[in-house]
């Protein structure tokens, strides 16, 4: 009796979490389908929903870690195989940071990926036999790569694709710079994966970086923003970035109307997986003795 209420209690707590996503998916349908399209000359401060191409910010190029391909954002995970079935354990994991374009047929806005939940983006996985990948994706299609012990995927978006965004806009004020915080800290995110850059303030060569040390590197990040900015003095004052509210933060790869119907397809299957753990549940509280 007692293991069939244990199991009645686990199946209850899965439809729990399923009848969650079916609320949270749904929200996000309806908020996709429900917010009109703003064009970035007009768009009013706060939420909205604006469309256009994505583009690169003057300056250095974003590459993607794995691939080394070119784009606006990426995002990779590279997995270890363990034992002799199909487990993977994850290794390591990491997102872009950097700010990137959306251009419309009115401006431009700046957008900080930062929080944001990225739907329909490029993705492509290939094999190895080493935990960093000695090259990127086999160039024939369905060709999964050299070796079975690592599983490297890599998601991004590429200049010129079509994209979708649902944020907190603000226009800032010329002159004061374009969320200084942020590009600091994407700058101190590059360095950091920069064995030379890294060096250059580790001062007691120990190969760590201490507070004193960050700090220093932190001044020179900021520096080098400032700098930056003055140096283009017609970059874009419209930012969007994640909203405070607890509102979501959605960046889509993908038509709204396409992004809509997966969040509707996906509030269905949990839902229907909610009232079938509910049944579940019960039968087995009722009937399970």
């Amino acid at each position: 009796m007692e293991d069939s209420l244990w199991l009645a209690l686990l199946i209850a707590v899965a439809g729990c979490v399923a009848l969650a996503i079916a609320r949270r998916a749904w929200h996000r349908a309806r908020l996709v389908e429900d917010t009109p399209t703003s064009l970035v000359r007009s768009a009013a401060q706060g939420f909205v929903r604006l469309e256009g191409a994505a583009q690169l910010m003057p300056g250095e190029p974003i590459i993607a870690p794995l691939s080394r391909r070119p784009c606006v954002w990426w995002r990779y995970r590279i997995e270890e195989r363990r034992g002799s079935g199909e487990r993977w354990e994850k290794l390591d994991t990491d997102t872009s940071s950097a700010h990137f374009e959306l251009v419309d047929t009115t401006g431009a806005v700046l957008i900080d990926p930062d929080g944001a939940e990225l739907r329909g983006t490029t993705s492509i996985s290939w094999y190895g036999d080493s935990p960093q990948p000695t090259a990127g994706p086999p160039p024939l299609e369905g060709f999964r790569g050299f070796g079975d012990g690592y599983r490297y995927t890599e998601e991004s978006i590429e200049a010129g694709a079509f994209i979708h965004a649902l944020g907190h806009l603000t226009t800032e004020r010329p002159g004061l710079g374009l969320g200084h915080d942020s590009e600091v800290a994407a700058r101190l995110h590059a360095w950091k994966r920069d064995p030379a850059k890294r060096a250059e303030f580790d001062l007691d060569g120990n190969g760590e970086l201490d507070l004193a040390e960050w700090e220093h590197a932190r001044q020179a990040a900021l520096v080098e923003t400032v700098r930056t900015d003055a140096a283009a003095p017609h970059r874009p004052t419209h930012v969007l970035r994640k909203p405070k509210s607890g509102q979501p933060f959605l960046l889509g790869a993908m038509a709204p109307e396409e992004l809509a119907l997966r969040q509707r397809r996906l509030a269905y299957g949990a839902a229907f997986l909610f009232v079938l753990c509910s049944a579940s549940a019960a039968w087995l509280v009722t009937f399970g003795r």
